[in-house]
């Protein structure tokens, strides 16, 4: 069991990093596309504020699998 733990532990660094950090860095993003958003109104804005937002939750997501 110990090895299997380790193994797994070894390829979810791997193949995710370390998904607690890459969650608060994608939230720190996001903050920062919403400022610039709302500070210029304008479409590429707001297509880089969504894209933003699609990285956040797919950490999200990666950090839910990951309590599961």
């Amino acid at each position: 069991m110990k090895k299997t733990k380790a193994a797994l532990s070894n390829w979810s660094k791997v193949s995710f990093g370390d998904i607690f950090k890459q969650l608060s860095i994608r939230e720190e993003i996001v903050r920062m596309k919403e400022e610039l958003f709302e500070a210029s109104l304008i479409a590429d804005n707001r297509r880089i504020l969504h894209q933003a937002h699609a990285e956040l939750k797919k950490y999200v997501h990666f950090k839910k699998e990951y309590w599961r």
